[in-house]
C-alpha cells in the first residue's frame, strides 16, 4: 500500500528503509581512489531496485563516473550477469534488490574470482562478503518499528503517527575481504567504521 506521504498517511504507519546512493558512492572514491566504472546489476522487475537506480545515474554523473549496467533477466542468470559485469566495471555496487541480493553468493563468487571490490548500501551483504557499506543499521529500524507498534498499543493512532525515516547510518567494513584483495583502508575510514567479519 503507498501512502500519500510520509506525514499524510492514512491508517498506516512504520519506518522506511531508503538505502542511501551517494554516500556509498562517496565511501567507494574513497577507499579505491581510481575508481572510474561502477557496476551494478538489477532486476527489471524490482521496483525499489529501478529506483534506486535512477537515483544511482543522478549521483555518478554528478561525481563523474561512469555507471556499467546489466538487467538480470532471471536469477539463473547472475553468474554471466556478472561475469559482463566484472569485465566492463573496476568495483560492483549492490542496490537493494530482492533478486540479487538473494543470489549474493553467486555474485561475490565470480567478483571474487575476479579480485573486483563490491560494495552495497545493505548491511547484510559486508556478511556475506562485500568489501563496505553504507548503510542504514537493521537493528535501529526494528527498534523504531517497535517504538511505533508501542503507541498504537498503548492508543494512539496510527493516521495521527508520521512515517519515521531513520537517520543513522553507518559505515561498515570487512578487513577480511580487504586483506583478500590486497585493499588498505584509508585511516579516516577506518575511524568512521563498523568492522564485521565474513561468515
Amino acid at each position: 500500500h503507498i501512502v500519500p506521504s510520509a506525514k499524510n498517511t492514512g491508517h498506516i504507519t512504520g519506518v522506511q528503509d531508503i538505502p542511501p546512493i551517494r554516500k556509498p558512492f562517496r565511501l567507494i572514491k574513497e577507499i579505491i581512489p581510481q575508481v572510474r566504472t561502477i557496476g551494478i546489476l538489477y532486476s527489471e522487475a524490482d521496483v525499489s531496485s529501478c529506483i534506486c537506480l535512477e537515483k544511482a545515474k543522478k549521483h555518478a554523473a554528478a561525481m563523474r563516473l561512469a555507471l556499467a549496467i546489466e538487467p538480470l533477466k532471471s536469477s539463473h542468470d547472475i553468474e554471466a550477469a556478472t561475469e559482463r559485469l566484472v569485465k566492463k566495471a573496476d568495483v560492483l555496487f549492490i542496490l537493494p534488490d530482492n533478486h540479487v541480493c538473494s543470489h549474493f553468493d553467486k555474485l561475490i563468487a565470480v567478483a571474487d574470482k575476479h579480485n573486483i571490490p563490491v560494495f552495497s548500501s545493505v548491511l547484510e551483504m559486508v556478511k556475506k562478503g562485500a568489501l563496505a557499506a553504507y548503510a542504514h543499521n537493521e537493528y535501529d529500524i526494528g527498534q523504531q518499528a517497535g517504538l511505533l507498534a508501542a503507541r498504537i498499543l498503548n492508543g494512539e493512532s496510527a493516521s495521527s503517527l508520521s512515517i519515521y525515516n531513520p537517520q543513522n547510518k553507518h559505515l561498515f567494513i570487512n578487513p577480511n575481504v580487504a586483506k583478500r584483495l590486497h585493499i588498505t583502508f584509508p585511516q579516516n575510514v577506518l575511524q568512521r567504521a563498523v568492522t564485521l567479519s565474513k561468515v
